[in-house]
């Protein structure tokens, strides 16, 4: 007995074995990780960038914190477009309010948080929500969120338009 007795095999009229083409089954490993890897590069590009309308959204995480305590969104927003945009407001299906909130340190050395109406996205450029200045503020979560999984949340944009974007939930210790 050989090596190749784990290949399909069939018998035909006469009683013999016939294995299929050595190159079929040498290119089946081959076929499969490719396979495989296409869907790992569609499954994270998913959640690497999300646009609509020339409005992009990258690396977009939250920070996850215990027993229904609040929750802070980062991401990057590009504007591909030739005019400014302003984002507004989001909602989320799995938090009961969102806030635009910006992070400021005091000339006294204390750190400060403010609720912010809107953000400008330059056109052409970029606006990023990071810890430490923009941030979304999640608050009330609708069940038990856990580091590893997505939350979604709806951006609003000045001129009516949103984008619906996944979040991946980060341990509290865990930054970008």
């Amino acid at each position: 007995m050989t090596c190749d007795n784990w290949l399909p095999m069939s018998r035909n009229s006469n009683d013999s074995v016939t294995m299929p083409p050595r190159s079929a089954v040498s290119r089946f490993p081959v076929v499969l990780l490719s396979l495989l890897g296409l869907i790992a590069f569609l499954a994270s590009s998913a959640t690497a960038e999300q646009t609509v309308f020339g409005i992009s959204a990258q690396r977009a995480w939250v920070r996850w914190m215990p027993a229904g305590l609040p929750m802070a969104g980062y991401l990057t927003l590009h504007n591909g477009s030739t005019a400014d945009v302003f984002l507004t407001g989001a909602s989320s299906p799995d938090f009961a309010t969102v806030e635009l909130h910006q992070s400021t340190t005091g000339a006294d050395g204390a750190a400060h948080m403010k609720r912010v109406e809107r953000l400008a996205i330059p056109a052409g450029g970029h606006a990023t929500l990071q810890p430490g200045d923009y941030h979304l503020m999640l608050m009330q979560p609708r069940h038990s969120i856990a580091p590893g999984e997505m939350v979604t949340l709806q951006l609003t944009l000045d001129d009516g338009r949103s984008l619906t974007v996944e979040f991946l939930v980060k341990p509290a210790d865990q930054d970008a």
